[in-house]
């Protein structure tokens, strides 16, 4: 398992089995799934996603955060929020909807700082 390539690693606790887990992400263009291994058991297992809203992803996911029974990844190339619930063992996304328009982005990465008529 430890030989395959990893696109995002994350740990979570699933109150359940009062168990620690280390999750392996694993994302290609065809399946979400990921590797889970009980901490002090060494019993690894594995699960992929059958939720057809969460879209599949060619990419990584970063910054790994664990909220409650939940791992959060920000994925990349496609930036969304990529949530593991370790209970539950089901993935879902949250979608990030870009509030800045492209005209404003681009003059701020042109001249440092957005300018103002006035």
């Amino acid at each position: 398992m430890l030989n395959q390539r990893n696109d995002g690693i994350g740990f979570g606790f699933d109150a359940t089995e009062n168990q620690f887990k280390l999750v392996l992400l694993h994302l290609t263009e065809n399946l979400t799934w990921c590797n889970i291994l009980t901490l002090g058991t060494n019993s690894w297992s594995s699960t992929k996603n059958d939720d057809p809203a969460v879209p599949k992803y060619n990419g990584k996911a970063y910054s790994p955060t664990t909220i409650g029974e939940s791992i959060y990844w920000i994925t990349t190339p496609v930036m969304n929020v990529l949530c593991f619930n370790v209970e539950r063992r089901r993935f879902k996304v949250i979608r990030y909807h870009w509030t800045v328009s492209k005209k404003r982005l681009l003059e701020k990465n042109m001249h440092g700082v957005s300018q103002r008529s006035g």
